[in-house]
């Protein structure tokens, strides 16, 4: 028999590493979408929000000692209006103050635990005179309080009015 001149079976070329495989490609944008996610939430979690700023200053006046208390009344009651100022349209609060911002803040908060006599001590003592019985750390727990129950309920709608069943835009504000 006569043999047939045959070759050596020719292996195909090794599979190279690039470009690689759709499913890597997927996997790489998958997880530099999780990486900008992780990125934004955090930064998200690190911006200072007002109420932060708020509880950074009340920290920093009650580390300071060489204030009197109708100092401290006043410092209080300015950190619970530029608080009020930066959640609330400026036309709305700027100008109130006295028993008008009571008012105010009495018609913004829902918390019951709040008792009308604690929220216009916070309020309206800065422009009495300082009691002898005052405590301060009390009042600077009542301002806490005032302030995270004023955050919990805050508008939601600060550039959109809410105008019977649909949404039209405030024409005061500029878009953001």
């Amino acid at each position: 028999m006569d043999q047939l001149p045959l070759r050596d079976l020719h292996l195909p070329e090794s599979i190279g590493w690039w470009p690689p495989a759709m499913g890597w490609w997927l996997v790489l944008g998958l997880f530099l979408m999780l990486g900008i996610g992780a990125f934004l939430s955090i930064q998200r979690h690190r911006r200072a929000t007002p109420l932060k700023r708020a509880f950074e200053a009340l920290r920093e006046l009650e580390s300071r000692t060489d204030m009197k208390a109708e100092e401290r009344l006043q410092s209080i009651s300015a950190i619970i209006k530029r608080f009020a100022l930066s959640i609330a349209p400026r036309e709305e609060v700027a100008g109130l103050s006295g028993d008008a911002f009571f008012e105010w803040i009495k018609a913004r908060i829902n918390d019951q635990s709040f008792s009308s006599s604690r929220l216009e001590g916070l309020t309206t003592s800065p422009y009495r005179r300082v009691s002898q019985d005052l405590d301060l750390e009390l009042l600077m727990s009542d301002c806490r309080q005032l302030l995270t129950a004023l955050q919990k309920n805050q508008r939601r709608t600060s550039f959109w009015q809410r105008d019977g069943q649909s949404f039209k835009p405030r024409m005061d504000l500029p878009p953001t």
